[in-house]
């Protein structure tokens, strides 16, 4: 089981401090909030974006290991809604 803190706690800082902050308390990874870093992301963030996400939270040692609120959030931002059935996020 590999254990990681919610990035929504951390709102405040830039992903690659919340993946250092992460590390330096031990945790495995970090958990993304679906609406983080903003109540748009993801489904405005581009591709390129997601990734750069990723490559910095590696760069920590700290993966980014789990969606966070993905069936509770935002009206017509949760998988079950229908404003997202079937769409490649």
């Amino acid at each position: 089981m590999r254990f990681a803190p919610c990035n929504e706690g951390m709102r405040h800082l830039p992903v690659h401090e919340q993946s250092k902050l992460s590390a330096v308390h031990g945790y495995d990874g970090l958990e993304v909030a679906c609406f983080m870093p903003n109540p748009d992301a993801p489904l405005h963030l581009n591709p390129a974006q997601r990734s750069e996400h990723r490559r910095m939270a590696e760069n920590t040692g700290q993966p980014i290991n789990g969606l966070h609120w993905f069936l509770i959030t935002s009206p017509g931002r949760s998988i079950p809604g229908t404003a997202l059935h079937g769409k490649d996020l």
